[in-house]
């Protein structure tokens, strides 16, 4: 099931989630980077972030921003041991359709180029290669909703 994230329930986890999973490729490139639960508050307040949950737990997220015709794929992550059951595709899905209401045109992200895995889900998902951006090592990735 995909539900909105409810701060209270789901900020805690959500900050390891990041941890976890997103921020190790981060730092290959940043290494100082680092992220806290005050910060993704934040983040999360700047739009949209749906949560994936598995039993009773959450297993991953996607947060998402509007801006004009675009969808921005804030971040997604799916936690390891949920992986390849299908719920980074739900999530993506699910934030693209709430694009398409919002009547975006594209949506956008970034990923990490050491993070060949999340590279491969987005192109099979329909993604391109936009730019580079060398100084952070980030891919601009898109696709017409």
């Amino acid at each position: 099931m995909i539900r909105k994230r409810i701060p209270a329930k789901d900020d805690r986890l959500l900050v390891r989630l990041t941890e976890k999973e997103l921020l190790p490729y981060t730092r290959m490139t940043v290494p100082e980077a680092d992220v806290n639960l005050s910060e993704m508050k934040k983040r999360f307040k700047l739009g949209e972030t749906f949560v994936a949950d598995e039993g009773a737990q959450a297993a991953g997220f996607v947060s998402v921003q509007v801006s004009d015709d675009s969808l921005f794929v804030d971040m997604l992550a799916v936690d390891s041991r949920f992986q390849g059951r299908g719920l980074g595709t739900s999530l993506m899905e699910h934030a693209e359709r709430h694009g398409r209401k919002l009547k975006c045109r594209a949506s956008r992200l970034y990923v990490d180029s050491v993070n060949e895995k999340a590279i491969s889900f987005y192109l099979s998902k329909g993604y391109s290669v936009k730019s580079y951006v060398p100084q952070l090592r980030l891919h601009l990735m898109e696709k017409e909703l």
